[in-house]
């Protein structure tokens, strides 16, 4: 089972020195810094923007200091503490991809090197694990919606097996305000997952798939160009705004 570490000024006169020697023991984990009450932004435990074990200021007054900090060797357990927490996530730019690595391929080096499996824990894993799912599906009226208006495929590789099938928001989840469906997307997990770290995007002059120079060589390399499946009713037909939104935002240009 995974721990999120969580370190706060208010709760631990110490939060500081805590979460620079957490940081220091645990080179390829995760940081989630919680900028507001309702948002924050993940980052590499080593990312620069984060200084060294002696940073104690961003120069602008230690603001950063005294923000919360959730830390976790699994990006799962981080996103599952921000539903909990009601607290939006965002991605570092610059932990994206970084030296040609991207965040999913880290916490994959993380998890071998913590040693996720734990025989004793099968059961309370599983338990955990589906209600990661269920929460990374998404809200059940968002969702239900998607499959209707997508024919319960996904859009970008028609995969029609439900039980991995996201509704995916274009502009991250802010309210019950998000959940329309023209800021909605039918994914694979997978795709999904490159969605949110800014590795996939849509070229809405063609409505087709483009994908980040991180994943050339890669089997979803070959995902660029691939038409966007769209609803049989137009008018729940993604927002183009928004897809241009997301696409700047992951710095990918148009083909």
């Amino acid at each position: 089972m995974t721990i999120v570490s969580v370190f706060f000024y208010r709760e631990q006169s110490d939060a500081h020195a805590q979460l620079q020697y957490w940081r220091s023991e645990n080179p390829d984990g995760f940081l989630l810094n919680c900028l507001t009450r309702t948002s924050g932004k993940l980052h590499r435990a080593e990312c620069h923007h984060l200084g060294d074990s002696t940073w104690e200021s961003d120069g602008t007054g230690g603001d950063l200091v005294r923000k919360r900090k959730a830390c976790a060797l699994n990006i799962g357990a981080l996103r599952a503490w921000a539903v909990d927490h009601g607290v939006t996530v965002d991605i570092c730019s610059d932990c994206r991809p970084a030296q040609g690595e991207d965040l999913v391929a880290a916490e994959a080096k993380a998890a071998d090197a913590a040693g996720e499996f734990e025989p004793d824990g099968v059961q309370d894993a599983r338990t955990k694990t589906i209600g990661a799912i269920v929460r990374r599906q998404g809200q059940p009226a968002f969702r239900r919606k998607l499959i209707e208006a997508y024919d319960g495929r996904c859009a970008v590789t028609g995969c029609a097996l439900l039980e991995v099938l996201d509704a995916a928001h274009i502009i991250a989840y802010q309210g019950p305000g998000t959940n329309h469906p023209q800021n909605g997307l039918l994914l694979r997990t997978d795709i999904h997952t490159l969605l949110d770290l800014g590795l996939l995007a849509i070229d809405t002059e063609s409505m087709t798939v483009i994908t980040a120079d991180a994943l050339a060589g890669s089997d979803y390399a070959s995902l660029a160009g691939t038409p966007l499946r769209l609803p049989r009713d137009r008018a729940l037909s993604p927002c183009k705004t928004a897809l241009d939104r997301q696409r700047e935002k992951a710095g990918l240009n148009r083909h």
